[in-house]
């Protein structure tokens, strides 16, 4: 009898243990497709002229620029609209004879350019951060500041001065509502900076 007994509860534990496996392999698969829905698209752009390509997630998408944008430097301006979020990559040359008539490096004269400027461009302009960093191989200055949009709703920008090389200058501004800006940072602005390249 007490064989017979073992041999029953020894089948209903490898019974139990089998179900139990199977309901959470079936649950982790389940995971696993889900998460393979939720995984964004990413897509690549360049501009062969000034040697500046990136990539960049869903959801934002590759505007049209106009003949204007690119009389003013503009290379690429990706857009969101959920939540509003906008990204630009504008390219300066030239710089050199200001540089050498200043006797300052690019990213010096730059920076100091966009202190005075900033404020005066952006209602409520306050900055939260500046900092000299790396991107893309290359020298840089991050102003990351917020201001009052057309609005009246709070927008943050990262404003990225690059230096190409000592006559050229790559500024990549990103920005959106101040509420977003820490997702929207994580998820793809940061993306974008760690693809960028800049020959």
């Amino acid at each position: 009898m007490k064989k017979s007994l073992k041999l029953v509860i020894g089948v209903f534990v490898v019974l139990f243990v089998a179900t139990v496996s199977t309901v959470l392999f079936m649950k982790n698969d389940n995971n696993v497709a889900q998460d393979q829905t939720n995984v964004l698209a990413i897509y690549q752009i360049s501009d062969q002229s000034s040697g500046v390509s990136l990539s960049y997630p869903d959801p934002l998408t590759s505007d049209q620029l106009t003949d204007t944008d690119r009389e003013d430097g503009f290379l690429f301006r990706l857009t969101s609209q959920d939540p509003p979020t906008i990204v630009s990559i504008r390219q300066e040359t030239g710089l050199r004879a200001v540089t050498t008539l200043a006797n300052v490096d690019v990213l010096d004269l730059l920076s100091a350019n966009a202190e005075k400027a900033l404020p005066d461009r952006y209602p409520g302009y306050s900055v939260l951060s500046e900092n000299q960093l790396s991107v893309g191989g290359k020298d840089a200055v991050e102003i990351v500041f917020t201001y009052n949009g057309p609005s009246s709703e709070n927008v943050q920008q990262k404003l990225l001065i690059i230096e190409k090389d000592p006559n050229t200058a790559v500024y990549i501004s990103m920005q959106t509502a101040a509420a977003n800006y820490e997702s929207v940072q994580k998820n793809q602005f940061q993306p974008i900076l760690e693809a960028l390249e800049i020959k």
